[in-house]
Parts: C-alpha cells; sequence; structure tokens
C-alpha cells in the first residue's frame, strides 16, 4: 500500500502526536493546545476527506463515540484528561475501513510501550532526568502508546517501511 488521500491527514498529525508524547512523558500532561493543534490538522486536511461524505460522517462519529468512552475511562480515573481528549481526535484521522486494525495496533502499542517503560521507571531515577513519567509512583503516559501506534499504523498500512 501506498500513502493515499485517506492517509495524508494523519501522515500530517503525526508531528504533533509525538509533540504529545514528549510532553506526557516529561511532565505526564497533553497540553490542550496540542489536542487543539491536532483538531486543527484534521480540519485544514478535511478537503482530502471531502470526496467521500459517508467516509466524513463515519469518522465524526467514531470520534464522538471514542469521546464518550474515553469521558468514561476519565470518569473512573483510567485515562487521564489529556488522554481522554487526545484519543478521540486520533480516530478522527483513521480510515474507516481500518478501525479495528488500527485498535490492534493500538493495543500492541500500548503492551509494547508498557512493557518497554515500566522497567525504564525501574532503572532510571526520576530526579536524574526531572521527567514526572520516571517516579516509582507515576501513572503510564498513554501519549507514547498512542505515538507508537499512529506511527506503527502508518508504517505497516502505507508501506513507508
Amino acid at each position: 500500500m501506498m500513502l493515499t488521500a485517506d492517509f495524508i491527514p494523519l501522515a500530517v498529525v503525526a508531528p504533533v502526536i509525538l509533540a504529545a508524547a514528549v510532553t506526557d512523558l516529561r511532565m505526564m500532561r497533553i497540553p490542550n493546545t496540542l489536542v487543539l493543534m491536532a483538531l486543527g490538522v484534521f480540519v485544514v486536511t478535511l478537503p482530502f476527506l471531502f470526496h467521500d461524505t459517508h467516509e466524513m460522517l463515519w469518522r465524526l462519529l467514531a470520534g464522538f463515540a471514542t469521546f464518550a468512552v474515553c469521558f468514561v475511562l476519565f470518569a473512573l480515573r483510567v485515562f487521564g484528561g489529556g488522554d481522554a481528549k487526545l484519543f478521540p481526535v486520533i480516530m478522527l484521522f483513521v480510515p474507516t475501513a481500518l478501525w479495528s486494525e488500527f485498535l490492534m495496533t493500538f493495543s500492541l502499542s500500548m503492551g509494547i510501550t508498557m512493557a518497554l517503560f515500566l522497567p525504564v521507571r525501574r532503572m532510571v531515577p526520576a530526579d536524574m532526568t526531572g521527567w514526572k513519567s520516571l517516579t516509582p509512583d507515576g501513572r503510564f503516559p498513554m501519549g507514547i502508546a498512542f505515538a507508537t501506534a499512529v506511527v506503527g499504523f502508518l508504517l505497516i498500512f502505507t508501506g513507508f517501511s
């Protein structure tokens, strides 16, 4: 597969998602400005999706449904606020025909990043780096799972390998 019009918006927003991962690692926060930038990229790249109104509407539905689920996870303190806002925005960029593949990629990314990150947290003292995510009692920075999923998904499904 190659980079088609359906994937261009996701490729354009990838650097914003990577920036969210870095801020999540450093501060355990995903700033609203990055979420709004990602949403802005979606609006600006809408012409790439405009050829198919149904695709655009289904993506909006996915964003709203994901937000509802993430809101519940936030209320249950499973997700942070930035995570609950960023994940629905990411879903706006995923082609509807590949939702299950993206969610599988996300699941694998989450497992891999947790398996790699948690031992690093035990080995590297947070006071050496100043990164809040490395504190022993810290939560998992979901931004790295989001970024890994987006980049991995692009590499797998567009043939950038």
